[in-house]
């Protein structure tokens, strides 16, 4: 049975995510059991900090030890989303916020980034600016996570401007779900 090359672990025949760090890899890079180490997470002041690249069909998706393993990432409906969205009143559209936003920053190597919530909560404190500034970040990340040099910033920023943030918010949901799901990385 391979071992995960990140923590160590037996990991099931076949995987492309480890069971227990959720580490992304091609069944080639498994270790064979006689060359199996444990791997020591406490380092320097970053305990648990993996620095991992993995490129599968011109995505990466970097492994950083945060709340959200890249294999806890699901595409979702668009359509259903902008439902939920308008029957609950907006309610469901923060939630969706708060999750693309983080996955979003996940996906663009960028942990440190500005969280959901905190969007969330700036965007109310400014009376909306900072949601345009929001906009604009997320689509240089969506551009990021593509590998394009578009300009998906100024596309959002302007569609948020016109009061079609949600046509924004369809297109961010389209880049995650394009970078995580089945057909496009072939899991």
């Amino acid at each position: 049975m391979p071992f995960c090359p990140n923590c160590g672990n037996q990991i099931p025949e076949g995987s492309r995510f480890c069971p227990s760090c959720g580490q992304p890899f091609a069944p080639a890079q498994t270790r064979s059991a006689q060359y199996a180490e444990p791997v020591d997470y406490n380092y320097g002041n970053q305990q648990g900090f993996q620095d991992a690249n993995y490129n599968v069909n011109n995505y990466t998706i970097n492994n950083y030890n945060t709340n959200m393993p890249a294999a806890m990432i699901q595409p979702r409906n668009i359509i259903l989303c902008v439902i939920l969205s308008f029957l609950t009143c907006g309610i469901y559209g923060i939630i969706w916020i708060i999750k693309v936003n983080d996955e979003v920053n996940y996906l663009a190597n960028e942990p440190t980034a500005t969280s959901g919530g905190l969007v969330i909560l700036y965007t109310l404190l400014t009376c909306g600016i900072y949601g345009f500034i929001w906009y604009y970040n997320m689509g240089n990340r969506c551009d990021r996570i593509e590998r394009m040099n578009g300009s998906k910033g100024i596309l959002y920023l302007v569609l948020g401007l016109v009061g079609l943030g949600i046509v924004s918010m369809c297109l961010m949901q389209d880049t995650v779900n394009k970078a995580v799901s089945y057909n496009g990385m072939n899991y």
